[in-house]
């Protein structure tokens, strides 16, 4: 059995924030944008991947209102195109 690494229950993945505007802010304003969005303090940290995706960083693990169905919050936060990115994992099942 594969067992998760605990930093992936603290973080949320944005993926197509291609809005010029959304990509030039820096990541302290990413983090601003995103609590006034949901009208929470629960992001506490931002970082920008090279494919142009934004991993969000809550202060909890119990911060699962963020992985709903619910998205508005991303559109608010990054723009119409935006949208959460939910992980996935590779299973390999052998001698059925």
């Amino acid at each position: 059995m594969k067992i998760t690494p605990p930093h992936y229950d603290f973080e949320v993945i944005v993926k197509g924030s291609n809005n010029p505007a959304l990509t030039a802010r820096t990541l302290k304003e990413t983090v601003e944008a995103v609590n006034r969005a949901t009208g929470r303090d629960d992001i506490r940290a931002a970082r920008k991947l090279p494919s142009g995706d934004v991993i969000l960083t809550t202060n909890n693990r119990s911060s699962e209102w963020c992985k709903d169905k619910d998205e508005g919050w991303v559109y608010k936060a990054f723009g119409e195109g935006a949208q959460i990115s939910r992980r996935t994992y590779a299973v390999l099942a052998k001698g059925f």
